[in-house]
């Protein structure tokens, strides 16, 4: 279930259709994904979850499922 929310955040954030928001899309094939993204995904992060994500791991994430498994490796 949190892989679904968090695809359909990914999906709102980057202003993309959920249908185009899979586990392997690359962030940067998302047109509006930029530093802007990054933000407000850390602040639903922290909303959301309760988990703080730091500047590094943003960059490292690549993919949705990186960003997936991101967030729900700070929940455990």
């Amino acid at each position: 279930m949190k892989e679904d929310n968090i695809r359909i955040k990914i999906a709102e954030i980057s202003e993309t259709a959920i249908d185009l928001v899979k586990s392997g899309t690359e962030l940067t094939a998302l047109e509006s994904w930029d530093s802007l993204a990054n933000v407000t995904f850390v602040a639903y992060a922290i909303s959301e979850y309760g988990v703080k994500l730091t500047a590094d791991e943003m960059l490292d994430a690549k993919t949705v499922s990186d960003l997936i498994r991101l967030v729900e490796s700070k929940l455990s």
